[in-house]
């Protein structure tokens, strides 16, 4: 019965794959006529006990994860590395996720390439990840479809023109009632030399 493995824990399913080994000491010696020695019995034992032990006392609760909740482990584990890019795209973040990442964005110094096109960040996004969270590293941020609108552009045109990312030349952005065209962006781009597309 497959379908009843979908019911307990996995904490308590995955050591019962050990007990195949109890199923070929068994079987093996009716099938295949193999000689029961007692190293494979006294190895066996112990596989079997240690599997029974985990199923009694083991962690009997099921935990329901988010989006949210794993992109905040797998940015905690990355921001401890030297990080180059890290594309996000089309991954629904959340405001929680956002506030992770952008805790982590401050450790990643060495970070790149910043894809997070496709995830509905919004203008309180861009504005949360342009507080000084991007590393002076970044040299290519891809923000597009995004719907950061008017207010966020303006926190972009305003990141760039406090020399926020310092090493940045590439910014991809299409929001906003003119985008590309935003006067303060396009003047803070044109200043630094930053390509806007």
């Amino acid at each position: 019965d497959l379908s009843a493995y979908t019911f307990p824990a996995q904490s308590i399913i995955a050591p019962c794959a050990g007990m195949v080994i109890l199923w070929n000491i068994l079987l093996a010696p009716i099938i295949l006529k193999e000689k029961l020695t007692r190293g494979r019995v006294m190895a066996t034992t112990v596989v079997a006990v240690g599997t029974i032990a985990t199923g009694v006392f083991g962690s009997h609760e099921e935990m329901d994860y988010t989006l949210d909740d794993y992109l905040d482990l797998i940015l905690r584990t990355i921001g401890q590395s030297d990080l180059r890019s890290l594309c996000l795209n089309c991954h629904g973040l959340g405001h929680k996720s956002l506030r992770s990442l952008a805790k982590t964005l401050k450790k990643c110094v060495v970070l790149k390439r910043l894809d997070l096109a496709h995830n509905n960040l919004g203008a309180e996004g861009v504005k949360q990840l342009m507080g000084r969270s991007l590393p002076d590293s970044l040299r290519h941020l891809n923000l597009v479809f995004n719907q950061i609108g008017d207010d966020g552009v303006s926190a972009l045109a305003s990141a760039c023109a406090s020399g926020a990312m310092a090493s940045l030349n590439k910014l991809f952005v299409d929001d906003g009632s003119m985008g590309t065209e935003h006067p303060a962006l396009k003047a803070a781009c044109e200043a630094r030399g930053i390509r806007l597309r």
